[in-house]
């Protein structure tokens, strides 16, 4: 029995959805926070950037080990200085200040000075750059306006949040029926290929933004198949699961009849919609490749283990949250 009136929290009984305290406990144990003081004293690093531990080889979780950036930044005094933002910390062959959406180096905490909020990447991990080569370098000239924090429309360009795994509105699935759907109009109790022949239900979306805009890297198979995802969305690349930010030429995808095909081209492309389904099997087939519905912020089999409770009570009482969607 209910120890609460759902309609009192805004949820119907047929489709009821689980207290926002409950989700919000069980997802807490797949991040950890950086400190809020050096972040503060880094450009971007409270907000467009999927990282939590900027200055840990691990952005998100556990590893504990600072990386090339992180080093730096205590050689230089933990300051945001001209040099250090100039500096290549991670080998990319772009600087920290482009990465982060300060190519000019003019940010300083004190001055707010304005900041592009799209297309930014990791300083410490030289496999994440900036998508376009616009953003990798000082013009001269302050940014222009649609791409300033100040301009509340971009909002929706910026990263959801650290560790997100997500795929655009416009990657398709099959549905048990053998209907093509795209992400956009998938649903909550649809069943959808995970790959060789089985299907699995929908039990909720951890992303589900029609409106949001995203950067995604985008594989091309041998096959002729082709997946985008964000960068760091699990895959599986050679018989194991590796973010797809990660993925290069030559290396094999697994398609959804089990089969593998090489990769012929990788790509990166803005694309609308932000969208990532929790299916109860762990897999989800997206455009014809199998991929995880799970992110590089926890490995996969702890991940679905967080999950476990809350696909439980899906299958046992049709229950789900919409608490993570926007």
């Amino acid at each position: 029995m209910l120890a609460y009136d759902p309609a009192e929290i805004g949820f119907s009984r047929d489709k009821m959805s689980l207290p926002a305290s409950t989700l919000f406990i069980a997802l807490m144990l797949a991040t950890a926070s950086a400190r809020p003081a050096y972040r503060d004293l880094i450009p971007n690093a409270n907000q467009g950037l999927r990282c939590d531990r900027i200055g840990h080889y691990d952005c998100l979780i556990g590893n504990k080990t600072v990386n090339a950036f992180g080093q730096d930044f205590a050689k230089f005094g933990y300051v945001w200085s001209k040099e250090f933002c100039e500096r290549d910390s991670d080998g990319d062959k772009v600087s920290n200040g482009a990465e982060l959406g300060d190519p000019c180096c003019e940010w300083t905490p004190d001055n707010g000075a304005r900041l592009r909020v799209i297309d930014i990447s990791q300083p410490g991990d030289k496999y994440s750059v900036p998508a376009l080569m616009q953003h990798n370098s000082c013009v001269g000239k302050s940014p222009p306006e649609r791409l300033l924090q100040e301009t509340p429309s971009m909002k929706v360009m910026s990263s959801p949040g650290p560790g997100s795994a997500c795929f655009p509105g416009n990657a398709r699935v099959e549905l048990r029926s053998g209907k093509m759907v795209q992400m956009r109009d998938l649903q909550v109790g649809d069943e959808v290929a995970v790959g060789k022949g089985k299907f699995s239900k929908v039990f909720m979306f951890t992303h589900k933004m029609r409106w949001w805009k995203n950067s995604y890297v985008t594989l091309k198979t041998e096959s002729g198949a082709m997946v985008s995802a964000t960068e760091d969305h699990f895959i599986y690349v050679n018989g194991r699961l590796m973010p797809v930010g990660r993925v290069g030429v030559g290396q094999f995808l697994e398609l959804e009849n089990g089969t593998s095909s090489r990769v012929v081209k990788v790509s990166r492309e803005f694309a609308d919609g932000l969208y990532n389904p929790q299916t109860l099997h762990g897999d989800i087939v997206a455009d014809g490749i199998r991929t995880s519905t799970y992110t590089k912020a926890l490995p996969s089999r702890i991940a679905h283990a967080v999950l476990s409770p809350l696909r439980t009570i899906y299958t046992m009482a049709g229950m789900y949250s919409r608490f993570f969607e926007n």
